[in-house]
Parts: structure tokens; C-alpha cells; sequence
């Protein structure tokens, strides 16, 4: 994608943010995020602007991103109603817990099908954002296309930031590790067609993000290839921890033996 066409995504999306966040009800449920837990907030902000990319790949008219939005703005409102000691806990759940944290997708539904301004859409998205596309999900094992289309695009922003995000109980996931997670789930936890439209459309290595090479030159992304997400222009500046007199751009694309091994601070 290019420089322009990042800009207009970028646009619309902070356009659409803005819109939806000018809605009382959304801001008066997102107060309840904001003072329950950090992670929970973030988690929901990025998984908003992970959605509405997709939806602007997908097509959806300035209606339809807002619906998707808001959703997935709100897709774990329940989360606010399960005992933080579980959510936070460092080990593994035990059975009875993780029953108890699946209770937060009702407890969602719940809560935002009261709320007039959300409407049934988002109260639907908390309900259905864990259900999967073979059925494997919860907490009505629904499949394929039983499960609306926003839950299905939200179910896959969802599980990549959350990858892609430390926990308490595990580091981060490395970009790729997280971007091959999702596009090995396709057609099992994820619908197909929106894995197409992820693929294209989400970015590894954002622009501007500070990379490590496996030949320890260090540097940032300064440009996307289309439909190659794991193989963009880095701009380098360290060479083995020696700054560059002169920064010089590589296209990962030329130089197949070059691989990104570590996301950093720049």
C-alpha cells in the first residue's frame, strides 16, 4: 500500500474513532474499561482500529465502520464484571475459572443491549467474539456464518493484539509470530475472507517501526510491499551497534537472506 492510501486509512479510521467516541453511551462504558484495568482499555483501543482497517478493506460503508467500531470498542465490556485476580491470575486457569471468564461475553450482552444509543449489533460482537469459524468457539459453538460478520472481523483483531500484547502469564508475541498465528487459523478459528483482507491489508512492521536484522544492522520501516507484509524497506542506521555515516534503505524483497529478528525502540 502506499504512502497516500496508508494516509486515507488512517484518516478514516481516526475519523470513525472520533465519531464513535462522541456517543454518550459509548463513553459512559469505556469509563467502566478505563478504571477496571489498563490492559482491558488498551486491549479494546487497538482492537477498535484493527477492526476498522479491516472493514475499510472490506468496503463497508461509513455506517457499517461505525457499527463495527463501536462493537469492537465494547467487545469486552463483560470482562469488567469477572474478578480481576482471575483475568490477571499468572499461571494457568483452572477449569472453573476459565467457566467463569467465558461468562463475560454474556455479561456484555447483557449490558449493551440496554444501552439505546449502541444498539443490538454491539451487544451482539461482546456476545459472539469468541465463537469460531468451525465451531470450536463459545458460548453458543455457532459457525461459519451463523456468526455475524463484525464479531467474525472482531474475533481476529482481538486474538492478534492480544498476541501481539504482554501479559501477566507470558511475554509478547514477535509481529510475525503473531501474523502467522492468525493466517495458520484460517478457515479453522477464523472466517477465510477476512484472513484475504488481513493479509493485505495489516501491517507486520508498521512504517517507522525499529527492526533488528539477522546481519545486526539496525534501523526503521519506511515502506510497506504490497502483499509481501513480512518483507519491507528498512532504512538503516547501526551496523553492529556503529552508527551509519550515511543511512541506506534495503528492500527486504532483494535480499532474501535478510530476516527481521527483533522489534525494538529506536
Amino acid at each position: 500500500m502506499d504512502n497516500a492510501r496508508v494516509a486515507d486509512v488512517r484518516n478514516t479510521v481516526q475519523r470513525m474513532v472520533n465519531d464513535i467516541l462522541s456517543c454518550p453511551d459509548v463513553m459512559t462504558n469505556l469509563q467502566q474499561i478505563i478504571g477496571f484495568d489498563d490492559y482491558t482499555f488498551h486491549h479494546s483501543i487497538n482492537t477498535t482500529v484493527i477492526s476498522l482497517i479491516l472493514g475499510v478493506g472490506l468496503r463497508y460503508s461509513e455506517q457499517q465502520l461505525t457499527d463495527l467500531g463501536t462493537g469492537a470498542l465494547m467487545h469486552d465490556i463483560g470482562k469488567t464484571k469477572v474478578p480481576e485476580a482471575i483475568l490477571n491470575k499468572k499461571g494457568s486457569l483452572s477449569k472453573e475459572e476459565f467457566e467463569v471468564v467465558k461468562c463475560h461475553t454474556q455479561y456484555g450482552f447483557d449490558s449493551l443491549r440496554k444501552a439505546s444509543d449502541l444498539g443490538i449489533v454491539s451487544a451482539h460482537i461482546s456476545f459472539q467474539h469468541h465463537e469460531k469459524w468451525d465451531g470450536s468457539g463459545y458460548p453458543r459453538g455457532l459457525k461459519k456464518t451463523e456468526i455475524l460478520e463484525f464479531a467474525r472481523i472482531v474475533s481476529i483483531a482481538d486474538v492478534y493484539d492480544a498476541l501481539s500484547s504482554p501479559r501477566v502469564y507470558r511475554g509478547a508475541f514477535q509481529p510475525y509470530e503473531a501474523y502467522e498465528y492468525i493466517l495458520a487459523k484460517s478457515g479453522m478459528e477464523f472466517d477465510p475472507k477476512i484472513i484475504d483482507t488481513f493479509s493485505k491489508k495489516i501491517a507486520v512492521y508498521p512504517i517507522g517501526s525499529g527492526v533488528l536484522l539477522s546481519n545486526k544492522q539496525r534501523g526503521n520501516v519506511v515502506k510497506q510491499n504490497p502483499n509481501f507484509p513480512m518483507r519491507p524497506w528498512v532504512r538503516i542506521f547501526y551496523d553492529n551497534d556503529q552508527q551509519l555515516s550515511q543511512p541506506k534503505d534495503l528492500n527486504l524483497m532483494d535480499h532474501p537472506s535478510l530476516l527481521i529478528t527483533a522489534v525494538e525502540n529506536m
